[in-house]
């Protein structure tokens, strides 16, 4: 009897139950540089959790890094061909990039009005005030949720050639 107390005690500690609709396994940020200036720079912003519902149910929109929103690309692990498809338990990779392009005098490549006009994202207004370092948006039933990034752990840069 005290063997199986013992075990379940044990258990129960190396796997605690299951809050909120998914589990964080990691945060990071990494910032990039573009070979060439055209290139640009940024930064890569990535979250791998692990799931408690499918992808017909919840959605990952996108992660807000202090006043700016950026919109997300998640897909389960070792099933980056399709996209925004997930199932129950999935290790799921939430992926963003913050790039920031070059002015005009860099590039030989004229934009037209037309087009500028199409590349103008709407304006958002952040949700409400946060104190971690982002916000990560989704839904659940078409349902609008939130989960505060305490901190993104920060890997070495990539320097492209």
């Amino acid at each position: 009897m005290k063997i199986l107390i013992t075990l379940l005690l044990a258990l129960s500690i190396t796997n605690p139950p299951c809050k909120g609709d998914f589990t964080i396994g990691s945060t990071t940020s990494q910032q990039w540089h573009g070979g060439r200036p055209e290139t640009g720079y940024g930064t890569y912003y990535k979250i791998r959790l692990i799931t408690f519902f499918n992808s017909d149910k919840m959605k990952f929109e996108g992660i807000w890094i202090g006043d700016k929103y950026l919109e997300a690309k998640a897909f389960e692990i070792g099933r980056e061909n399709k996209p925004e498809y997930f199932g129950v338990g999935s290790t799921v990779l939430i992926s963003v990039n913050d790039k920031v392009t070059p002015n005009s005098k860099f590039s030989n490549k004229s934009i037209s009005k037309e087009e500028q006009e199409k590349n103008k994202k709407e304006v958002r207004l952040r949700p409400f005030k946060y104190a971690g370092e982002g916000l990560l948006v989704y839904t659940i039933d078409k349902k609008h949720k939130y989960f505060e990034i305490e901190k993104f752990k920060v890997i070495k840069a990539l320097y492209y050639p």
